[in-house]
Order: C-alpha cells, then sequence, then structure tokens
C-alpha cells in the first residue's frame, strides 16, 4: 500500500489492560476497516504476542493507541495520535464520517481501497480455506473499480426517531442504535436524501420507524416505503396525502419519478425490520431497472444489488466465468428477482432458480417473461439447501451452478447437493469473503479453484463482493 519499512519483529506478549496507551505499528486493516496493529518495543521492533485492533489506523502508519478493551492476546483501541502517516491517507469529505456507521474507508485513497479489498479475499482464502498463498496471488486478479466512488447506492434504509421533540432520520453510529442525522449522504442517490427531508417534515413523522428508498439509476423511477408499528392509522391519515404529492412535485423536478410507495407493518422482534405485511399506497407496485439490455422489476422486499453500474460488470463476469455455449443447463441458486437468470439465460439453454422470497420469485417470472426468456427459465420457491437435494433425487442434472448466497454463505446440505449433481463449473458470488473461504473449503475436495476476481460494489467501505470459478476434478 506505501513504501514505508515494516519493523522487525520479536516474540513477546506484553501485559496490557485498559486505558493504557502504546506505541504501535499498523500492518493491515480488518473487514470492519479497523488497522491491525502490532505493539512496538522501545526499539522499535514489533511485539507479536498481542494484536490490536484500532480505530482510525492505516497500514504503514506508527501510531499511540490508547488500549479500550483487552481480551486475551487480543485488544481493542484507538488512535490517539499518529506519530508516522502513510501516504494513502486523506481527508474525508463527509462532515458525519467517523461518527456515522455507514462507511470506514473515506480517509483512505481509492486505490488503495482496492488494494484493501483483495488483500482482504486473498487472506480469507489463504487462512480460512486453506489455499495456499502461491496458488491464489497468480489467479486472484485486481480489484475491479466502481465506476462511481460516491453516489452508487440504489438502496437507502433510514431508521427514525423521535427524540427531543424532533424527528431523527439517518443512519447507526458504528456499533449502535444511536441515530446519527443528517441531510446528505455521499454514497447514496441524491433522491434519497431528498425524501427524507420530506419525510422529515411529515407531521405524523413520529409513528414511522424506518424509511426504505429504493432508486434506479438507469429509468427515473423512485420507490419508497415507510415502516410503522400501526400502518392502517397512517395510511387513513389525510397528511399522508399530502406527502405523497409532496413528494411526486419535488422528485419530478429533480428528473425522477414517484412511481411506487408503500407501508409496512414493522416486525414485532425489531421495528426497523420489515414485516410481512406491505400496503400499496400509490403508483406501481415495482420500479423497474435496466442493466445490460434486460428490464427488471423490483418489488419492495426483493433483493437487488445496491450499485446499479457495477452491477452491470459483476454480471457480465458471473456470466463469461459460466463459458456458455447455449446448451447448457444452469442451476442459480439464491437467484433473488431473476437478474442472474435473465443474463444466464440469453447465453444457456435451460436456467433453473431457486429463491425463498415468496415476493422475488413472482419478480424473477415477470422478469423472464418480460425479457422473452420465459421459456428457457423456470423458478421454484423454497430454501435452496431444501429444494435442490429434492431436484437431486427426481434427477436433476447441470453443467453448471452459479451461486450467490447472503452473508452467510451456503448451508452444508447444499454443498453436498451441489457435490452430488457433479456440474462441470462452479461459479460462486460472495459479498463475504469468510463464509466464501469456508465454503470453497468443502467444495475444494472435488474442484479446483480457478479464478478469483473481487469487484468493488461498495466504494468507501470493506465490503467486497467476488466472483469465483471452479472447475471439476478428474478423478
Amino acid at each position: 500500500m506505501n513504501s514505508q519499512s515494516t519493523p522487525d519483529a520479536i516474540e513477546s506478549r506484553p501485559s496490557v489492560t485498559t486505558g493504557d496507551r502504546l506505541r504501535v505499528y499498523c500492518r493491515d486493516l480488518d473487514v470492519n476497516g479497523r488497522g491491525i496493529c502490532r505493539p512496538l518495543d522501545a526499539q522499535g521492533s514489533m511485539i507479536e504476542g498481542l494484536t490490536l485492533f484500532v480505530t482510525n489506523a492505516l497500514p504503514g502508519e506508527t501510531l499511540a493507541a490508547e488500549i479500550d478493551s483487552v481480551r486475551k492476546r487480543l485488544a481493542e483501541g484507538h488512535t490517539v495520535e499518529r506519530l508516522e502517516s502513510s501516504p494513502d491517507r486523506i481527508t474525508p469529505p463527509c462532515p458525519l464520517y467517523g461518527d456515522c456507521g455507514g462507511c470506514n474507508l473515506q480517509h483512505l485513497t481509492y486505490s488503495a481501497q482496492l488494494e484493501a479489498k483483495r488483500r482482504q479475499v486473498v487472506t480469507a482464502l489463504s487462512r480460512l480455506g486453506g489455499f495456499p498463498l502461491e496458488t491464489l496471488e497468480p489467479i486472484t486478479a485486481q480489484t475491479v473499480p466502481s465506476p462511481s466512488e460516491w453516489a452508487y447506492r440504489n438502496n437507502a434504509q433510514y431508521p427514525v426517531a423521535y427524540e427531543n421533540d424532533r424527528v431523527q432520520i439517518g443512519f447507526y453510529a458504528a456499533a449502535s442504535h444511536r441515530i446519527v442525522d443528517g441531510t446528505r449522504c455521499l454514497i447514496q442517490d441524491p433522491a434519497a436524501d431528498l425524501v427524507r427531508s420530506l419525510v422529515r417534515d411529515f407531521s405524523r413523522a413520529a409513528a414511522v420507524t424506518q424509511l426504505l428508498v429504493r432508486t434506479a439509476k438507469n429509468t427515473p423511477e423512485v420507490m419508497v416505503a415507510l415502516l410503522a408499528r400501526n400502518p392502517d392509522a397512517l395510511a387513513a391519515a389525510p397528511e399522508l396525502a399530502r406527502l405523497t404529492e409532496k413528494l411526486a412535485r419535488a422528485l419530478a423536478s429533480q428528473g425522477k419519478k414517484l412511481a411506487s410507495f408503500w407501508l409496512n407493518q414493522a416486525s414485532e422482534r425489531a421495528a426497523t425490520v420489515p414485516g410481512r405485511r406491505w400496503l400499496h399506497i400509490y403508483g406501481a407496485k415495482t420500479i423497474t431497472e435496466t442493466i445490460n439490455g434486460l428490464r427488471y422489476e423490483i418489488a419492495p422486499p426483493a433483493f437487488f444489488q445496491v450499485n446499479s453500474e457495477q452491477t452491470s460488470r459483476l454480471y457480465e463476469l458471473a456470466v463469461e466465468a459460466c463459458g456458455l455455449s447455449g446448451r447448457e443447463t444452469v442451476l442459480d441458486l439464491y437467484c433473488g428477482s431473476g437478474t442472474i437468470s435473465c443474463a444466464l439465460a440469453r447465453e444457456a439453454a435451460r436456467v433453473i432458480g431457486i429463491e425463498v422470497v415468496v415476493e422475488s420469485i413472482e419478480n424473477a417470472r415477470r422478469n423472464a417473461d418480460a425479457n422473452g426468456l420465459g421459456r428457457r427459465c423456470s423458478f421454484f420457491l423454497g430454501e435452496a439447501e431444501k429444494v435442490l437435494p429434492s431436484l437431486v433425487r427426481d434427477g436433476l442434472q447441470a453443467d453448471v451452478v452459479l451461486v450467490d448466497p447472503p452473508r452467510k454463505g451456503c448451508d452444508p446440505a447444499l454443498l453436498a447437493a451441489i457435490k452430488a449433481i457433479a456440474p462441470n463449473r462452479i461459479v460462486y458470488v460472495s459479498c463475504d469473503p469468510a463464509t466464501l473461504a469456508r465454503d470453497l473449503k468443502e467444495l475444494k475436495t472435488d474442484y479446483d479453484l480457478v479464478s478469483v476476481t473481487p469487484v468493488d460494489m461498495f466504494p468507501q467501505t470493506m465490503h467486497v463482493e467476488t466472483v469465483v470459478l471452479m472447475s471439476r476434478v478428474d478423478k
């Protein structure tokens, strides 16, 4: 990341306690953007017996850090003073950075962010997946940069609270449920903050627990949803109709369109988690986005990648990795709204998608039909780890399996079913390097790792998407 020399290391285990101040050297970043540091002795050598996770530290920096907590050979702390700064350090443009928990890399140049994400993937696959570094380095590409470093997000989720006689709508502070209020988020589409400002002035805002805004990038359409404990009372309020009119006018003035407006009865377990009950208030029931010439409907609870511009490249990489000739049957596991399924169906003979969310499966079927691909696509509703073994017992065969699971990764039963099908290729699209490494470790008994491509879907954060290709080992 920079040319600063790394101190020598000695083996020891210093005794530290909360409140101690240490001189430390930062070696790398963890998945939360904190510096992974070692204490330094009086001669400037690193002491290897203790690892410290220090906020606001960058690789190559020497710091004075104060200890906040200690657990055996690990400690957490914060930067008190930078004694030697990284040349990759920059001034964060957001005035709320460091308090708001949304971003954790605004103080790092974008080129260094990309390199940090590649290292995160390689480190996870090596340490957790058991793949040798000498194998990983040649097959791991440089992180694919996002076309936009700012204003790239198409999905905003603002918790809402009524405190000190005022409505607060913002994002949570790191590791907290304290809302950091503001007027502008630099990584969100500006339309989302326009909606936020109008909802803040809504006379019934105290009844709202969360604001959801979805914005299409390649169409002008915007979806708004308000979570509430009692959405029926909110729906009956005349103020809601006036808010709808204000939203439509304000968005139109910015070249946008209020295409869909919903209320949701918040989950009983958490006021900021959508429940199953949705009330349609205005416009269509979905918004439309276009990616690589395909049109997609997006329902309120349906999954869709948060960076529309970079999604185009992500899907190109995933389809390319499948190596399709037009004759293959492809399984798309955790298919969501059928976005990758449709991209695959243009190149394959048949695509079978499995998804657990009802609204997503409905979207997937409509998306396939709308793009003229319905005859090539079949979709099954249910948990992939339960549906796929059943299909295998019925004799299902597939040439390629593409899996794009949530952050928790794949269930062991699903991995076993994939190996039972024995496809020629497995393409794994992951949003979490740790669970990716765990799952690839299970698959590598039957499959070789061919290529690893980190993709930056989330600039200014340590999150990284990865496209992995594995090929079956001939035994």
